[in-house]
Order: C-alpha cells, then sequence, then structure tokens
C-alpha cells in the first residue's frame, strides 16, 4: 500500500467518524423504544442516584394520573410519563458515545502528528488546535454529566383531582408540555451546542493536520 493510499484511507476513517457522530445525535430521540442498555454508563448512574429525591411527586403525578377514567388517555399519559426521564438518558448516553469517539479520532491525529514532528515538520498550530479540542471536549463531558443528573417530572400540585375530567387532562396536558419543552431545549443545548463545538474543534485539528507536508511519512523514509 502506497503513502497516498493509506492517507486516503486514514483520512477517509476520521471522516466517517466524525459523520456518524454527527448523525448519532440527530437519532438519539428515535432511539427510546429500543430498550435500555446492558452495560450502565455514569450517566446513567447518575440518573438513577437522583430518582430517590423526586419519588413522591412521582406518587402524587400517578395519582392524578389514575383519576383519568379514559383507559387510552389514562395509559398514554402514563407512557409520556415514563418517556421524559428515557429521553434524556438516550440523550446524554449519545452524547457520551459522541465524545468517546471525537476523542479517538484525537488520538489518532496526535498520533501522525507525532510522526510529523520526527520528520522535523512544524506541528505548533496543530499543537494548539488539539489543546483546544481537548478542553472544548472535556467542557462538553462535564455539560454532559449535568444533564444527567436532571431529571423531568411534571408538577402536579395546581392539579386537583376534584376537577372535571376534561379540566384533569388539559392540565396535566399543559404541565406534559411545559416539562417536554424544557427536556428539548436541554437536549438541543448538548446536540447543538457543546457537543457540536466538541466536534467543530476535532474537524479543525484534522484540518490543519491534513495542511502539514508529507504527513504520513514514514520517520526516516526518503
Amino acid at each position: 500500500m502506497n503513502r497516498n493510499t493509506a492517507k486516503h484511507i486514514y483520512i477517509a476513517e476520521i471522516v466517517g467518524i466524525l459523520l456518524f457522530s454527527s448523525s448519532l445525535i440527530f437519532a438519539q430521540s428515535n432511539q427510546v423504544s429500543q430498550g435500555q442498555v446492558q452495560n450502565k454508563t455514569p450517566q446513567q448512574q447518575n440518573q438513577q442516584a437522583s430518582v430517590s429525591g423526586t419519588s413522591q411527586i412521582s406518587l402524587d403525578l400517578r395519582k392524578k394520573i389514575n383519576q383519568i377514567n379514559n383507559p387510552p388517555q389514562r395509559e398514554m399519559a402514563t407512557k409520556i410519563a415514563l418517556q421524559l426521564g428515557r429521553i434524556n438518558q438516550v440523550s446524554t448516553d449519545n452524547s457520551t458515545n459522541v465524545l468517546n469517539k471525537l476523542n479517538a479520532v484525537l488520538q489518532k491525529i496526535k498520533s501522525r502528528r507525532d510522526k510529523a514532528l520526527v520528520n522535523g515538520k512544524d506541528v505548533s498550530l496543530i499543537n494548539t488546535a488539539i489543546q483546544r479540542a481537548e478542553i472544548v471536549i472535556s467542557l462538553a463531558r462535564k455539560a454532559v454529566l449535568q444533564q444527567a443528573k436532571k431529571t423531568y417530572v411534571v408538577d402536579t400540585k395546581d392539579i386537583s383531582t376534584e376537577s372535571s375530567q376534561n379540566v384533569l387532562v388539559s392540565k396535566l396536558r399543559i404541565q406534559f408540555h411545559l416539562v417536554r419543552d424544557q427536556l428539548f431545549d436541554d437536549i438541543n443545548f448538548l446536540r447543538f451546542g457543546v457537543v457540536n463545538d466538541a466536534r467543530t474543534t476535532v474537524q479543525d485539528v484534522l484540518r490543519i493536520l491534513s495542511g502539514i507536508p508529507d504527513v504520513d511519512k514514514e520517520p526516516g523514509a526518503k
């Protein structure tokens, strides 16, 4: 395999991971119904640890839902209440996976950088870019951990079980929408904010790496 072919394969591999990271983020809302992952991430553990603090609110919500006389509406309300936490779990798990893949890309870039350094190339620009990418990825990880600790529970203190069925269902629907909107605002902050920033900085590092002459030249090769 000649050097040009090896370089093209390497770049294709990196670009593929970067593209995969983008598609993985956009798919996160569609994966809630695919089951739970057996190997739990730190995000899942953090979320489980915070469940006890919201158990009373959850019980109160279940009590209000049980007051709905219409079985399909009652079942739907229960599913929505359960999905709020699952969506956040899937979102943070996917964000962690994306950051792990971006970090793996960065490690491969470092290997190419080291080879260029041995060959006497100026790697000052790429060193700066790598440091920035590491900082951005670290900040993104912290944001994901904070998001994983959040719980999304409907506030039912202003919903009376003595209300009519129409009023009860209407107020629950309004509260579900409020919590859902907050959840997706937070998820989008990760998706289009810190995780996207991490992906962009790694792309910048790859661009700078590609601009180094003979970056794939083996040390000592002529």
